[in-house]
């Protein structure tokens, strides 16, 4: 979590939705301090709800983060979650990891693996998202930055570098039909919660 006791905000990150950019975002240029918790992500920000703090996360769209779990969890990671070793079709093949998460991600121990929305579920306070696919222009729009501050925000002067590298890194562009079709009943949840467009019915 990162707080501001100048600007009076409170920034709860969200699982492979720009952590790392954010985390430097903020305590770069919004006199931001970052709080270590227990768990990296999962931080209870009610407290500061209730002092009126804005309490805000960051979401994605659900297909493009299903790929970024498969890229830094599966294919490019060192075996934390047993993928390689139990799951070796996995690690190439992103449309078999989407058939294993949509069929396993309620009994899976990281909350990396359930639906955005049900992960907030479990935060109290947070009721405001920004979207990192329109990062720079929700970011301008925070109400605890000046015009002044937006215009850097929204012009480029305040550097604000893209971690949605999973296209960069894995065999094709986007979602495949039959990968979109499988990971449906996984990703309609948070396309219902968060405005996202359907890819597959």
């Amino acid at each position: 979590m990162i707080v501001s006791e100048l600007r009076r905000y409170a920034f709860v990150s969200s699982v492979k939705c720009g952590t790392n950019t954010l985390y430097e975002f903020f305590t770069r240029y919004a006199d931001g301090k970052r709080h270590t918790q227990p768990d990296f992500h999962n931080t209870d920000a009610g407290d500061y709800a209730l002092k009126g703090y804005y309490t805000f996360t960051c979401v994605r769209d659900p297909y493009e983060r299903a790929l970024s779990i498969w890229s830094s969890m599966v294919k490019h990671d060192q075996d934390r979650y047993g993928f390689q070793s139990n799951y070796p079709e996995a690690v190439e093949d992103f449309e078999v990891f989407a058939d294993w998460l949509v069929n396993n991600w309620e009994s899976a121990s990281q909350w990396a693996l359930r639906p955005l929305s049900l992960y907030h579920g479990k935060l109290s306070g947070v009721t405001e998202f920004i979207k990192l696919e329109n990062l720079r222009l929700d970011l301008a729009a925070l109400p605890f930055f000046t015009h002044e501050e937006a215009f850097y925000i929204q012009s480029g002067t305040w550097e604000i570098a893209s971690r949605n590298s999973s296209k960069e890194i894995q065999p094709f562009l986007g979602v495949s039909p039959r990968a979109a079709q499988i990971l449906h009943d996984w990703a309609v949840i948070d396309c219902h919660a968060y405005g996202y467009p359907v890819r597959s019915a």
